[in-house]
């Protein structure tokens, strides 16, 4: 961080020696990474049973900040650079996601998710191509972690950040132009659907009620906005029903049911809405007419 702070100082920002600085981040983050694994095997070595895995590390306020300022100052290379189409940019992205994913396995997973939030921030509103794969990257890389499911817990109160963030996502991409993009989100989903199909961990009746529900927002997003459906060409159609229908086969009724009963007040609400606006007196001059 301190070379690249002073690259930036200077002005040097543009130049051979600055991009191999950028080009050899992967090695620094690794760094940090192995050193984070190291001081969280030193904290609980001596603490913990042998039978019980190590419990995820909660990073200093100070330490985090450091962090995060680093982050931020590689995320804005990968965005600036990105607009220009270099393949540096594109190296820089995926050492980002892989970073994220390591810190997944070490630190706690709420300190991760500010990072990622903080990408998703840096690319916000973005319509341009090239950033917006390097944001599908980067959510794939992330979201094929061992603990995807798991994170941040099962507990009702705990939202799994990481799907909800991935189904918008993946819906937005849906109502892109560009058919590479449209068929990468797709396949994005299919390939961490049939990961989680075969999952050892995850075979009971409960476990994939668990993930389906994870999953099944992405039905109510299809429902609500069905043009973006319908834009789709006969292949991507093909993906999206597939994993839909690998959605439902494994929810209840119950998690069927309150939905569809919830989408029929939104419907009935509209209808009211609409039939209120079209027999509502018009005035002129002041006076009511009908």
């Amino acid at each position: 961080m301190l070379f690249i702070n002073f690259f930036r100082a200077k002005g040097y920002r543009v130049g051979p020696v600055y991009d191999d600085v950028l080009a050899m981040a992967w090695f620094f983050l690794e760094l940090i990474v192995k050193s984070m694994a190291l001081e969280k095997t030193r904290l609980f070595y001596h603490n913990l049973p042998t039978d019980e895995d190590i419990p995820p590390m909660q990073l200093k306020e100070g330490v985090f900040r450091c962090i995060m300022q680093l982050y931020d100052c590689l995320l804005t290379e990968v965005h600036e650079r990105c607009k220009k189409g270099l393949s540096l940019a594109k190296r820089l992205n995926s050492s980002l996601a892989f970073f994220c994913y390591d810190l997944l396995s070490i630190i706690e997973p709420r300190q991760v998710f500010e990072l990622v939030s903080l990408y998703l921030d840096k690319f916000s509103g973005v319509c341009q191509m090239v950033l917006h794969d390097c944001k599908l990257t980067f959510l794939q890389i992330i979201c094929d972690h061992d603990l995807f499911v798991e994170m941040p817990g099962r507990d009702p109160s705990d939202r799994n950040y990481l799907s909800s963030v991935l189904i918008q996502e993946i819906f937005l991409t849906w109502d892109h132009d560009d058919l590479s993009l449209r068929a990468k989100a797709a396949r994005i989903l299919v390939v961490l659907l049939c990961k989680h199909e075969f999952d050892a961990r995850y075979q009971k009746p409960e476990d994939k009620l668990y993930i389906a529900q994870l999953y099944f927002p992405l039905i109510g997003q299809i429902l609500d906005e069905m043009p973006v459906f319908y834009n789709l060409n006969a292949v991507e159609k093909r993906e999206v029903l597939i994993l839909i229908l690998q959605i439902v086969r494994n929810l209840d009724d119950a998690s069927l049911v309150k939905p569809w009963q919830q989408s029929l007040q939104r419907i009935r609400s509209r209808q009211c809405c609409c039939s209120s606006e079209q027999w509502s007196p018009k005035c002129v001059y002041g006076l009511p007419v009908w």
